[in-house]
């Protein structure tokens, strides 16, 4: 299964969108409709259960998604956000192949990181 993870900076207020989110630019506009985005990382490999992607976002900052399984075209990932010495936010997503799954944390300057995660 390949697993893709990308991380975007939501910036309130702004209005431009990196031309390198074009692909998922309807689905980013109904998540953050006035915000400016721009991608801050991405990262996409093959795993197997048990397997994680890290993906750096700097700034001490990672999107850690661990691959547990697939089961009758659902995919099941952990995704893990660390952020410096902050306790990490985790979260299960369950969600069918071929499809985007976003989360979101603060960045504490204003903006947030909006993580997309999916599997192939």
């Amino acid at each position: 299964m390949t697993v893709t993870v990308f991380a975007i900076r939501a910036t309130p207020g702004g209005s431009g969108i990196d031309p390198r989110l074009a692909p998922v630019r309807g689905q980013l506009r109904s998540i953050a409709p006035d915000d400016g985005l721009e991608l801050i990382a991405t990262r996409s490999e093959p795993l197997r259960p048990g397997e994680t992607l890290t993906c750096d976002l700097g700034d001490g900052r990672s999107a850690d998604t661990t691959f547990e399984g697939e089961d009758a075209g659902r995919v099941l990932l952990r995704c893990t956000f660390k952020d410096g010495d902050a306790p990490p936010f985790s979260t299960r997503v369950d969600a069918p192949e071929n499809q985007l799954f976003f989360y979101e944390r603060p960045l504490g300057d204003g903006s947030r990181a909006l993580i997309g995660v999916g599997a192939r």
